[in-house]
């Protein structure tokens, strides 16, 4: 007489995303295996730095050359890979892309170059395996010196108007002084 093997599979998902599968064969046998669902990455940003944040007295005009220091840290349980970007005002100036192993961390400064006096704010962004910070802001304070120190060219040109023109007509009013009788 043949015999006959019976197997049921029963899978269970639980709670927390994982899943469960046990295997009952016939004859009172039991197998149990238990397979998970695949690990996954998750890279954060775990700060954004800029040094200097403020430079002041800069030539009017001129780049300033700041610098972004940015962290990153995979807190997930597998290899992942991100696209890191910058954009400012004049838009995208950091697109790099960068791999992490399961707990790895990954840290690099970039050259931020800026021109205008006024505060200049850029977004660091990443996509892909990311986790629950993937943006982030930096900025940056640039004041360019004044142009002229002191009074300023106009207002010293004026002042060397106004003292000839008081020299010159204290001399004329010394030559008239000596006609009246």
């Amino acid at each position: 007489m043949a015999r006959r093997t019976t197997m049921a599979v029963l899978s269970l998902l639980l709670v927390a995303g994982m899943s469960a599968t046990a295997c009952f064969g016939g004859h009172g046998e039991h197998t149990g295996g238990r397979s998970s669902e695949p690990r996954k990455a998750s890279i954060v940003i775990v700060s954004v730095d800029v040094s200097p944040n403020e430079m002041n007295d800069v030539a009017k005009e001129s780049v300033a050359t700041f610098k972004i220091k940015v962290v990153l840290h995979n807190d997930g349980e597998a290899n992942g890979s991100v696209l890191l970007r910058m954009t400012g005002m004049k838009g995208t100036f950091v697109n790099e892309s960068i791999t992490l192993g399961e707990n790895g961390t990954y840290e690099k400064t970039y050259d931020w170059k800026l021109q205008g006096d006024r505060r200049h704010t850029a977004e660091v962004s990443i996509t892909g395996d990311v986790g629950d910070q993937s943006n982030m802001p930096a900025a940056a304070d640039l004041h360019y010196r004044s142009e002229t120190p002191g009074f300023g060219a106009m207002m010293a040109l004026c002042a060397l108007v106004a003292t000839l023109w008081t020299i010159g007509r204290g001399k004329g009013q010394q030559e008239g002084a000596g006609n009246v009788r």
